[in-house]
């Protein structure tokens, strides 16, 4: 049996499903989420979290390789347009250091830690060769991006963290009540000198020689890393930490995780979408549970969508596209102000060409011709597969369209829209030839095991619905139902 905490925004949903598929004992994290699942573990020992990334794009799971790597297993299955990535390097994990850039400016310094990998250090105190002992604290989103690290030094047990050069003793905010005061007095207890203690919940249930025990084992574990600190010439790492992957959920998987909140509770079909949003958002979706059994939730989402849009996507504001590209390198257009008319169905937006790497960056995907100021017209949906680009010179005749196929679109806060590009672009010239761009970025990632093979069949059904209104000359190119 696995110890398994959700420390997530889409908690109900993912309890459900590893509930169904694993024999995971899930501890809550909190009275509230003990309540909602109906669980009764709050205090035993974690073996495997999952928890959000920045801006709720995704999960983490991290912890027990064994267990990382079932979840994984099973998120993959269940939701068709996820995204795999596999850290190399593992959450908490302890390196000797050695700073190889720094930027006085911005107060950050880069990190030699060995094994081929840098590491990002924010600190107004490094100086270039200063060589240093350092902890992973952060697991970068993508591949262009580095892990974050520190001096801060924790070693995790059951019971208790410690932290070294640390003076204090704290007890976890899930720890209330009378349990609060007896834990925080059991920590003042063991504390060893030199040593901070963070008291767990699992400490609550333990008896002062278990909890001593480990205090006894880690401190001596932090010894043996010292004497590896000092035989050590070279960045390395001195510790491992705990295995992470991170999972990345873009519009599919969050309609796919609101129909299974709906399958335990009534709900919004875009719940997740809507309440990812924001944290405006989020009050009004808790309000809406309440709503939901009086009110049709179709129209109810319908309602918020357009309260959205009308509040954050004003004709005075440029908007702001975000393709991120399979290895989740992303890519920000100004698409133009949006059209009066916006809603949920159909969004579109206008601008000018203006400057010539946006020519160049055109003509790099495919389309040719454009001059500056050219006007391009982008219409795209909520949950849309395809933003759809028209170019059209002085004469007012369309140039050129082309047609960006990508996961379903959402929207984010203040304006923003996003969706992960799956590297395929089908351009209309003004004769009517169309050309279809195919990076094959899609068939790479299945075979490293990152993209379910299911995503591959949906953007041919895409693709097909695509070229269906292309031949048919259609306004404008929206793909939603497939």
């Amino acid at each position: 049996m696995v110890n398994c905490r959700i420390n997530s925004i889409f908690y109900r949903s993912l309890a459900k499903i590893i509930r169904d598929e694993t024999n995971f004992v899930l501890i809550a994290t909190s009275e509230k989420q003990a309540k909602d699942l109906e669980i009764e573990h709050l205090r035993d020992v974690v073996e495997v979290e999952v928890s959000d990334l920045d801006e709720f794009t995704g999960i983490q799971i991290h912890g027990n390789p064994d267990a990382v790597k079932v979840l994984e297993d099973i998120m993959f299955d269940n939701f068709s347009d996820a995204i795999i990535r596999r850290q190399p390097i593992q959450l908490h994990a302890i390196y000797q250091g050695r700073v190889v850039h720094y930027n006085h400016h911005k107060q950050f310094g880069i990190l030699d830690i060995g094994e081929s990998f840098n590491a990002i250090m924010f600190s107004p105190d490094l100086k270039r060769g200063q060589e240093m002992t350092v902890q992973i604290k952060q697991l970068p989103p993508s591949e262009d991006q580095l892990p974050v690290v520190s001096d801060t030094i924790h070693i995790s047990g059951d019971f208790v963290i410690l932290e070294v050069e640390g003076d204090y003793v704290r007890v976890s905010r899930k720890v209330v009540g009378d349990d609060r005061k007896k834990v925080y007095e059991l920590g003042n207890e063991i504390k060893p000198g030199k040593f901070g203690v963070i008291m767990r919940t699992s400490a609550v249930s333990s008896d002062k020689e278990a909890v001593q025990e480990e205090v006894n084992s880690l401190v001596g574990l932090w010894e043996d890393l010292e004497l590896d600190v000092s035989t050590a010439f070279e960045p390395e790492r001195l510790s491992g930490g705990e295995a992470a992957t991170n999972i990345y959920l873009p519009g599919r998987s969050k309609r796919e995780l609101s129909k299974i909140k709906n399958s335990i509770a009534k709900s919004l079909p875009d719940y997740y979408s809507l309440n990812t949003y924001s944290r405006y958002s989020q009050s009004i979706l808790s309000l809406t549970d309440k709503l939901v059994d009086d009110i049709d939730p179709i129209k109810l989402q319908k309602a918020i969508y357009q309260t959205i849009l009308e509040e954050d996507f004003i004709p005075e504001r440029f908007v702001r596209l975000e393709l991120s590209n399979l290895m989740l390198e992303a890519v920000h257009l100004n698409i133009g102000y949006p059209d009066l008319n916006i809603n949920e169905n159909e969004m579109i937006f206008v601008k000018r060409i203006e400057h010539a790497d946006e020519i160049e960056r055109e003509e790099d995907e495919g389309v040719k011709d454009i001059k500056i100021n050219d006007i391009v017209k982008t219409i795209t949906a909520i949950n849309s597969w395809t933003t759809h680009r028209q170019y059209f010179g002085e004469d007012e005749e369309i140039k050129a369209e082309k047609v960006i196929i990508h996961t379903p679109l959402e929207i984010s806060y203040r304006g923003k829209m996003k969706a992960i590009d799956l590297g395929i672009w089908l351009i209309k010239d003004s004769n009517g030839f169309i050309v279809e761009y195919d990076n094959e970025d899609i068939q790479y990632h299945v075979e490293e095991k990152e993209v379910n093979p299911k995503l591959v069949e949906l953007v041919a059904k895409v693709n097909s619905k695509v070229m269906e209104k292309y031949e048919k000359s259609m306004m404008s190119v929206i793909v939603t139902d497939v």
